[in-house]
């Protein structure tokens, strides 16, 4: 009874495989080892905001209105007089969950749907082939403010707008690998064996692509807390007094001249995040890229 499934694809553990990746690149690349560190430390101060911000984000000092950076506000305040680094502190608690369970879903829903794709062929992948291009010839930006304009800005439909946006990057990482897997011999075998399609997919692609899947999730985390930012900046995001960067950063434009605090740290802070995922990316690509590994970069 175990003949049959030796003739399958020897079982993989993509979380062990990635965490090797990560692990390696990031004692050989200083680049990666930055953006982890930088990441991480902006993810604890997200989930230690009430530790590490020095005032509540909310509370208003009107006879502190537009302080520079102080020993007593560390980065100043804004026009209500509310203290800037504690607003980026709980801000990041905003921008990081947003991003992250839209990427997330998106990561789901596309794998899914690629992986569909490129293993059943025929009118399935044709009609999922043209969904997907109908959805890449708008940019993720003017896609996800068409959708929030319509659905009305809220965290929900933030993240829905933003998901919907990414979806289709997700359907292409996934497609072509499952593609060029289903004429492999242990994809035959399993076939000959009587497996069904569900279990081919979940049990013996999936687990061979899961890595890119999330190398390019760590890509587009980046892009999804951009396009949040960029979507407050422009009224559409999370509604006021909660604090988002971009938002903050809509806030301190008009006194950009004057107070060039308010718009310049909260844009650090996507700067830095940003950066950061985008080292991380890098550097999981190089290390799970065998072309990478052959050229001996």
């Amino acid at each position: 009874m175990n003949a049959p499934e030796t003739l399958a694809a020897p079982p993989r553990a993509p979380w062990a495989r990635l965490g090797l990746a990560l692990w390696r690149t990031a004692t050989a690349n200083a680049a990666t080892a930055i953006g982890i560190a930088a990441f991480l430390a902006v993810v604890v101060l997200a989930v230690g905001a009430p530790l590490f911000a020095t005032h509540d984000p909310l509370d208003q000092d009107l006879l502190a209105r537009l302080v520079p950076p102080s020993p007593y506000h560390w980065l100043g305040t804004d026009a209500f007089g509310r203290d800037i680094w504690s607003r980026i502190v709980y801000g990041a608690r905003i921008s990081l969950v947003i991003g992250l369970v839209a990427v997330g879903i998106a990561m789901v829903i596309g794998s899914g749907l690629g992986i569909l794709s490129g293993y059943m062929g025929g009118w399935v992948d044709q009609a999922i082939s043209q969904a997907t291009n109908i959805l890449l010839a708008f940019p993720s930006l003017i896609l996800g403010l068409m959708v929030v304009a319509f659905l009305g800005p809220s965290v929900p439909n933030l993240i829905a707008a933003i998901s919907l946006a990414t979806v289709p990057q997700f359907i292409r990482v996934a497609r072509a690998p499952t593609i060029a897997l289903r004429e492999r011999d242990f994809i035959q075998a399993c076939r000959a064996l009587g497996f069904s399609p569900l279990r081919i997919m979940l049990r013996h692609i999936l687990p061979n692509i899961w890595p890119e899947i999330l190398v390019m999730g760590s890509l587009w985390l980046a892009t999804a807390i951009r396009v949040e930012a960029s979507l407050a900046f422009i009224g559409l995001g999370v509604k006021p007094p909660t604090p988002t960067w971009g938002g903050m950063i809509r806030e301190g434009f008009e006194q950009i001249l004057t107070s060039f605090h308010l718009a310049v740290f909260p844009s650090l802070a996507i700067l830095v995040v940003v950066l950061a995922l985008n080292m991380i990316g890098d550097g999981l690509r190089d290390a799970l890229d065998p072309r990478m590994k052959e050229s001996g970069k």
